[in-house]
């Protein structure tokens, strides 16, 4: 049996913490880090949207997690189709 998943490409912004002193000046002018990933859907749910950079027929590597409210875009790359050997 195959599976067809998406390839796509996200943009997201990445949460960021520091655990140091920082001036209310500095605290103000902090612009939020955009990241790029591209990689194959495997999950898009209400709650995240979940990809993974590697995958075969059962199991999936590099799998990254992002909550719904941190993606800016998912744009379609393509289809691949996953066969059983």
């Amino acid at each position: 049996m195959s599976k067809t998943l998406k390839k796509v490409k996200v943009k997201w912004v990445d949460p960021t913490s520091f655990n140091n002193w920082l001036s209310l000046a500095d605290v103000e002018d902090f612009k939020f880090s955009v990241k790029l990933t591209e990689g194959f859907l495997l999950e898009d749910t209400k709650d995240r949207i979940t990809i993974s950079h590697t995958v075969n027929e059962e199991d999936a590597l590099g799998v990254l997690y992002l909550p719904i409210g941190c993606v800016l875009t998912i744009d379609e790359v393509g289809e691949v189709e996953i066969e059983n050997n």
